[in-house]
């Protein structure tokens, strides 16, 4: 019995390590999501790039994206959205054979996963349009919000 409680513990810590990284790496893809949209919506409506204090004129918003992709404060998150993506994806390894009373949290786990992970690549490739591009990050967004949460209710002690 101290065996299972021992795995079952270890398990739990695994789930609690790749979770954390989850909200790592969803926080980082929002806050660049955000700026793509404040930049895109910009660019659209005034024709104008407009970061740090300088602002300049912009045919359309692909060039105000990609300029905004090529900042090196941006390129640096994109870096470390690159960095948390390899780590958590090496922790959803360790937890792919849950014990049974974490099967449930497993499979939100896999939903946050794919979910941070389509973000992270929202983060670095904006598609779509800008209205099509919001309603994608606020639908990811909404997953992520609510199955961790379910993920810590279920797991109480990790909060």
């Amino acid at each position: 019995m101290t065996l299972m409680v021992g795995c079952s513990s270890s398990y739990h810590k695994d789930l609690d390590s790749a979770l954390d990284d989850s909200k790592k790496l969803a926080a980082l893809s929002g806050l660049i999501t955000n700026e793509i949209q404040q930049t895109w919506h910009t660019a659209i409506f005034d024709h104008e790039y407009s970061r740090n204090g300088k602002t300049e004129y912009v045919s359309d918003f692909n060039e105000a994206i990609q300029t905004l992709l090529d900042e090196p404060e941006i390129k640096s998150v994109n870096k470390s959205i690159d960095s948390l993506n390899l780590t958590l994806k090496t922790k959803m390894g360790k937890i792919v054979d849950p014990p049974s009373k974490y099967k449930e949290s497993y499979e939100d786990m896999v939903q946050v996963y794919s979910s941070v992970s389509e973000l992270s690549n929202l983060a670095k490739s904006p598609t779509g349009s800008l209205q099509s591009f919001k309603q994608n990050v606020d639908g990811l967004a909404g997953v992520i919000i609510s199955k961790i949460k379910a993920i810590e209710i279920r797991n109480p002690q990790n909060n």
